[in-house]
């Protein structure tokens, strides 16, 4: 939510939220590198202490940040009024009542492949951490080419369709990559996948902070985490546990299918979701016209 005040700017607001996810992609390829040449150097320990120590540069940036003062008054509500506030505002939205469902589906049935990715490289590749790196790496490059298509577009029209090809792309990959036991295809699958959750979640994440008021923005981007950061645990537990009876295979296949119908769902419901995007763009000067066009 503080995104919006670092670039004011809506037309340069969804270049900057990809651009953020591309460099949080793109340390879940570079980190485990970094992580792997310290571990023949040192231990694990000093990793912990190393990653520990980067964090200084977070604090240093923080710092050497100038924000123009909030205009904003104060809260004066207390937090479950204001929780409530949220939640009945979220619904009312219909743009974020029919994209935050689809988020959390996706979060709960997709990303434990992350969890699941262990059984993949041991047990039906052969491999050992080499080849687990391998994986996520290719998960990761996918994210990032992701958010090198989400950066070079202009606006936030036609994003929504995206989302549901991102969707049933990242279903049927994880599908194809549950079954592969070829290693350069699954490798090219994951990619798929990785590239089909973040534009998924990023340009839910860009429509949302673009069409939301101001003093709403902070309560339903903490939703959008919830629908997308919050289900990932609970999905890689519920993915562990289901995998011990039918197996890491079936699991993330069946993870797939249910991305795919929840995409489906989500593309018949693009005309009604049309109807209340587009005077919100009008108004805020994204389709240009009066909002009966």
């Amino acid at each position: 939510s503080f995104t919006s005040e670092m670039v004011p700017s809506k037309q340069d607001l969804p270049s900057a939220i990809a651009f953020n996810a591309a460099m949080q992609n793109g340390g879940r390829m570079i980190g485990p590198t970094i992580a792997g040449i310290l571990l023949t150097m040192s231990s694990e320990a000093f990793c912990f202490l190393a990653n520990g120590a980067s964090k200084l540069a977070v604090i240093a940036s923080l710092t050497m940040m100038v924000i123009a003062p909030y205009a904003g008054s104060p809260a004066k509500t207390r937090i479950w009024t204001s929780l409530k506030e949220g939640v009945t505002y979220a619904w009312d939205l219909v743009p974020a009542r029919l994209l935050l469902p689809l988020i959390a589906l996706g979060s709960f049935m997709l990303t434990p492949y992350l969890t699941l990715m262990p059984i993949f490289a041991a047990e039906v590749f052969a491999g050992g951490a080499r080849t687990l790196g391998f994986l996520i790496s290719a998960a990761g490059f996918g994210g990032i080419v992701g958010m090198i298509y989400l950066a070079s577009r202009r606006d936030v029209r036609g994003l929504a369709r995206w989302i549901v090809f991102a969707a049933a792309l990242a279903g049927v990959a994880i599908i194809g990559f549950a079954y592969s036991r070829l290693l350069p295809l699954s490798l090219l699958l994951i990619t798929v996948t990785g590239f089909g959750i973040i534009i998924m979640a990023n340009s839910t994440s860009q429509i949302l902070q673009t069409i939301v008021d101001d003093d709403k923005r902070g309560r339903v981007m903490s939703f959008f985490v919830v629908a997308f950061l919050g289900m990932q645990p609970i999905g890689s537990l519920a993915a562990g546990a289901l995998a011990s009876g039918i197996g890491a295979t079936h699991t993330l296949a069946l993870g797939g299918l249910c991305t795919i119908v929840g995409a489906y769902m989500l593309w018949r419901k693009l005309p009604l979701l049309r109807q209340h995007i587009r005077p919100i763009y009008t108004r805020l000067g994204i389709i240009p016209g009066h909002p009966s066009h």
